[in-house]
């Protein structure tokens, strides 16, 4: 389903005996109101690369639960560690997230940063190093580069 089909969400949602999150529709805070107001979803997915930011996912997660809705917190597909650790730091920080927060970097099959971001018993571990936590290897980094 497209992510801007409103009434094919509501139509699930109506449908549906357990709460339907938004994901692929939510760019801006006026798709989370519209998608709230039409009950067309109990949720959704935040995510750094659709809505332009950490300041911008949180402002997200806090309009989300002054509407009273559910939050999920995503990676791209196929991010490295970097990405992933600021998906961790930022689950941190969210005053809301009782759906998940989902990273893909452990499914890589080989990542750029010295210590790889682990998901262990479910839960991400998230660096405490200073920064996001995360040392870049240069040697893998060089390997991948493209032209």
């Amino acid at each position: 389903m497209r992510g801007d089909n409103i009434a094919a969400m509501q139509a699930c949602a109506a449908a549906a005996s357990i709460p339907i999150g938004a994901d692929e529709g939510l760019h801006r805070p006026a798709d989370i109101e519209r998608h709230h107001a039409l009950g067309a979803a109990a949720g959704g997915s935040l995510k750094l690369i659709k809505l332009g930011g950490a300041f911008q996912v949180k402002a997200a997660s806090d309009l989300m639960r002054r509407l009273g809705m559910h939050v999920n917190l995503a990676g791209k597909a196929a991010d490295s560690s970097i990405g992933s650790a600021a998906v961790a730091h930022l689950a941190l920080a969210l005053p809301l997230l009782d759906w998940d927060c989902n990273i893909t970097s452990p499914y890589l099959a080989d990542d750029i940063v010295e210590t790889p971001i682990s998901v262990v018993d479910g839960h991400i571990v998230t660096p405490e190093a200073p920064g996001l936590g995360i040392v870049v290897d240069e040697d893998k980094l060089a390997r991948y580069r493209r032209a």
